[in-house]
């Protein structure tokens, strides 16, 4: 930048100079043309002519380095980390404000991120400590009971019973290690995975079916409902949010109790509501229940089965379709949850 203003100020004082040099010229020559014609002139003042350009650049060349430095200095002097207009050009002001504005809004993000990796740092240790714990529940009785068996100190009668644990608590295992994955590949969003029309209504129509018999064990009636509606997304993202939401309607409600699935329009959008009468969700607790293995009801977490990862998939399942959630609860009457695409 030093050169740049350097060269402009020694080309302008060159041009002045030249310029004042060609004028002064013109009036000698006006002055005595009847004494010389223009090539005697040039060749009699040769020797002053060269002179003074030897000056005028001498002159020039001094007068750039020096003005260069005095309108560079206080850019130099600015301190990019704490800009102080003290001693600036008036012209500088608003370079010098934009800087303190910049580095406002650098702080603010450093900030923002600071708090950002400290929740995730947070949420990382949590979902660490919670994985170990819901692996080490079921190996544990995997273990204990295999080494029973192995050790000949069960009862013949009393072996299917003990396998028929060993295989349930492998299920679970089994249903865990899926959830965990299921949630990887959710916040793993550059993963490129097909993506097409989905017809709403017919794909929760679809998702129920395979809950039929779930609902009917715990004597809960499911129903589909709503005007027929197209998105465009992940078809498996999609059904696993649907499948979810009912599987938890169904596991927390009461028997006699309903479950509604109503596909519908919100803003102008595409919408799908899980509404039940089930236990409800504790105004204290509707905003961690999406959390990775949270459970609302922790007594019959074991009794309902899951893994508590359920809503977390939704969640995330969700912000992968770029759809928002919506959450309605009121206790001992009923939970609804809404899906906006």
């Amino acid at each position: 930048m030093r050169n740049k203003i350097f060269q402009n100020i020694f080309l302008a004082a060159m041009a002045v100079f030249l310029v004042g040099g060609v004028f002064t010229f013109g009036a000698i020559y006006s002055r005595i043309s009847h004494l010389y014609t223009l090539g005697e002139l040039l060749l009699e003042l040769f020797t002053p002519i060269l002179a003074v350009l030897v000056v005028a650049m001498a002159l020039s060349f001094f007068l750039a380095a020096r003005l260069s430095r005095q309108i560079t200095r206080p850019l130099g002097d600015i301190d990019l980390q704490n800009p102080d207009d003290r001693e600036i050009y008036e012209e500088l002001r608003p370079l010098v404000d934009r800087i303190r504005g910049q580095n406002r809004q650098i702080q603010q993000k450093v900030d923002e991120l600071k708090v950002e990796h400290y929740r995730q740092d947070t949420m990382r240790r949590e979902f660490t400590a919670n994985v170990s714990h819901e692996l080490k529940t079921p190996l544990t009785s995997i273990s204990g009971y295999a080494e029973l068996i192995e050790n000949g100190l069960v009862k013949p009668e009393d072996v299917p019973r003990f396998a028929g644990t060993i295989y349930r608590e492998a299920q679970r295992l089994i249903v865990l290690v899926n959830d965990i994955i299921r949630l990887s590949r959710l916040e793993d969003k550059d993963v490129v995975q097909e993506t097409r029309d989905i017809p709403l209504l017919d794909l929760c129509r679809e998702t129920c079916s395979y809950l039929e018999e779930a609902a009917a064990r715990r004597q809960v009636s499911l129903t589909v409902t709503g005007e027929a509606m197209t998105i465009h997304g992940v078809p498996q993202i999609a059904e696993e949010i649907l499948y979810n939401l009912c599987d938890n309607a169904i596991k927390y409600n009461r028997p006699g109790g309903t479950v509604t699935v109503t596909v519908f329009s919100r803003e102008g959008r595409p919408a799908v509501e899980v509404r039940d009468t089930g236990i409800g969700i504790p105004e204290k607790e509707q905003a961690r229940v999406f959390e990775r293995f949270y459970r609302v009801d922790k007594s019959h977490s074991k009794e309902l089965g899951g893994t508590g990862l359920g809503l977390s998939i939704v969640k995330h399942g969700a912000a992968f379709l770029g759809a928002r959630l919506e959450l309605e609860s009121t206790e001992g009457v009923g939970t609804a949850i809404r899906v906006i695409f």
